[in-house]
């Protein structure tokens, strides 16, 4: 599209009937790691995007997984045999391409792979993503061949401003929320808004919350 121009080229160097499962990250091609999503939102509320922005933010597609490749739907096959054909197919592309290869993560056991997890925030990931390699690719939110291991939520004390009440069947209930922190001590600073939270509590925390 228009926001993510660069992605265009793709066409290039992947044959024709591949589908990907990735996602669009603005990327630091000097450190080749992903930049904060602070960086890509100015990109997604744009038509255009301009050239500087072009530069500021470029993008790339981070790839995880392979669905379709020479038009024959590969959903059905191995997560091992996905993964070979979707290291081959990038393997060897230049570098200037935009596209990316998730890492693989090697483990002996489970201790590896809790440091590993424990070095995610650091790598800008929100933790760790394990998949049985015997596993299809099925849609939805199936449990027990992929799991997202994340890291433990920060916390911070902030001061609820706003309160919003959502929509169908939680149109009775305030839903969102806008919070602020203080820039200065209470009794003299200011209140700055700095986030907007909808999701992660129940109906019954909601009612909670109305009350």
């Amino acid at each position: 599209t228009d926001r993510f121009p660069e992605l265009a080229q793709l066409c290039d160097f992947l044959p024709p009937g591949t589908v990907i499962d990735g996602e669009v990250l603005a990327w630091d091609r000097a450190g080749e790691m992903p930049l904060s999503f602070a960086r890509l939102q100015p990109r997604i509320g744009r038509k255009t995007v301009p050239k500087k922005l072009l530069t500021e933010a470029p993008a790339i597609l981070m790839a995880y997984d392979l669905l379709e490749w020479g038009g024959a739907d590969w959903r059905d096959r191995p997560l091992r045999a996905r993964r070979a054909q979707l290291e081959a197919a990038i393997a060897d592309l230049p570098l200037e391409v935009p596209i990316r290869l998730s890492a693989r993560v090697g483990a002996a056991d489970w201790s590896d792979l809790a440091e590993a997890r424990a070095r995610s925030r650091d790598l800008g990931a929100e933790g760790l993503m394990l998949k049985r390699l015997s596993a299809p690719y099925l849609a939805g939110r199936k449990k027990g061949d992929w799991w997202k291991w994340k890291v433990d939520p920060l916390t911070i004390d902030a001061v609820m401003i706003y309160a919003q009440a959502g929509s169908g069947r939680r149109a009775t209930l305030y839903t969102d929320f806008t919070f602020a922190v203080w820039n200065g001590p209470p009794e003299k600073g200011d209140l700055v808004p700095f986030t907007k939270a909808y999701s992660g509590l129940t109906d019954a925390e909601f009612r909670q919350i109305t009350a």
